[in-house]
């Protein structure tokens, strides 16, 4: 599926991709999964930017992945012109992935650590108060880690066939928004 918004006369393209997965998908045993994956993919990403000396690079891209309760999202924001580089990247990142037991290790000690860092950290604490205001009730729907304490539980078996069930194209919904001709 795919919704493509024309804004004739924007400079960059936004593009994003959204994965039905997230806590409402997960069980207790698994809780958590969706996070971890979503952090792994996104890192891929944020690595092949910073080594780039292609057309894509940190210097002219922004990007950014987060998980809901029911969505994994990632985004792109660029130059038009580079719409095929940020449809393969994404497509070569999210849907070709496998997660080795190493880096979901790494990957969850540095959540762990970084949710940990932030207890009690004032600004965390504001941000987590005022998002909690604006979403009232949906604030879990709105936000979602899983179960931090689960991540060092996870096994590669159980992320990597949480990918291949969920992280599929007709689980996606991809968006377009920019000023795109019928060619780009």
């Amino acid at each position: 599926n795919a919704v493509i918004m024309l804004q004739p006369g924007a400079v960059n393209t936004q593009l994003s991709l959204h994965i039905r997965t997230g806590s409402v998908y997960e069980n207790d045993t698994i809780s958590g999964v969706a996070t971890v994956l979503q952090s792994i993919i996104a890192d891929r990403i944020i690595s092949y930017l910073q080594r780039s000396t292609g057309p894509i690079t940190k210097d002219n891209t922004a990007f950014s992945s987060y998980t809901t309760s029911e969505q994994t999202i990632f985004q792109f924001s660029g130059p038009t012109a580079y719409i095929p580089q940020y449809l393969r990247l994404l497509r070569d990142s999210v849907y070709f992935t496998f997660v080795t037991p190493a880096q979901l290790k790494s990957k969850a000690e540095d959540l762990t650590a970084g949710f940990e860092k932030q207890k009690g950290d004032p600004r965390k604490e504001l941000e987590t108060r005022l998002m909690k205001t604006v979403f009232r009730q949906g604030y879990d729907r709105a936000i979602s880690s899983g179960n931090v304490a689960n991540y060092k539980n996870l096994d590669t078996a159980t992320v990597n066939h949480f990918h291949r069930k969920y992280y599929v194209a007709a689980n996606s919904l991809f968006g377009l928004a920019g000023n795109v001709n019928n060619s780009q």
